[in-house]
């Protein structure tokens, strides 16, 4: 999904407004941003205002980055996005899903997602495990394994569940990413964004928390540090 497939040169000063995208089929790993949907190439100085993204798609996420990926930007960067500006998105995701991008491999650099409304829905899978469908949602990326840097959000970021009662429910939430992976780096990036966000599964003699990974780490810009070790966060 997105204005182009895939970008293996350069884009720069494109403006998008008023764009929708959607994406609900049952098991896909479709991938979508407005501007591409695989970027490898470099994307600058671009902006995407008043764009909705509903994306609550079921395909199997593990323990890494795979399944449905969306962004306001790109659903999946190899390649550098440096300057863009997302203003007012609106984002209902349930895979992996940022305010930029939904995961990130390489760079992302000076951007600034503005008043988002950013809403993770867990969807519950028609067979298998649960934890395999736990998603990884951010203001900025959903997945993080290269480089976010100089990166602002603000708006909102939700998820409330109150239908699936099971404890292998536990998506990570970050206000700038989701789940930062081992070597992955995230520095001098903030955000303002509100967060709102209930779980609880039922278990013989009481109620559990079920946001072990939402909003943990450096005052909720990251939802989950994948592993102790690499270069840690340093917003």
């Amino acid at each position: 999904y997105g204005l182009f497939s895939t970008n293996r040169g350069i884009i720069k000063n494109l403006i998008i407004r008023d764009a929708f995208i959607t994406s609900t089929e049952a098991e896909s790993s479709a991938c979508g941003g407005f501007i591409a949907g695989y970027n490898v190439g470099v994307i600058q100085n671009c902006t995407v205002s008043n764009c909705k993204i509903v994306a609550n798609t079921t395909a199997k996420i593990g323990d890494y980055a795979s399944g449905s990926m969306f962004g306001g930007i790109v659903g999946t960067n190899y390649g550098t996005i440096k300057n863009c500006t997302i203003q007012n998105l609106t984002m209902e995701a349930a895979g992996l899903a940022g305010g930029v991008a939904g995961y990130n491999s390489k760079t992302i650099e000076s951007c600034n997602v503005v008043s988002a409304n950013i809403t993770y829905n867990y969807v519950k899978p028609a067979s298998g495990n649960y934890w395999d469908y736990n998603g990884r949602v951010g203001g900025v990326a959903g997945y993080n394994s290269g480089k976010v840097t100089k990166c602002t959000s603000s708006g909102n970021m939700y998820w409330i569940n109150e239908t699936d009662n099971n404890r292998d429910i536990y998506p990570s939430l970050g206000t700038i990413v989701g789940m930062n992976d081992t070597y992955a780096i995230v520095e001098d990036c903030s955000s303002s964004m509100g967060t709102k966000y209930k779980y609880f599964y039922w278990k013989f003699i009481g109620w559990y928390d079920q946001s072990g990974r939402c909003f943990k780490v450096n005052n909720g810009l990251i939802g989950y540090q994948k592993t102790i070790g690499g270069t840690q966060p340093t917003c």
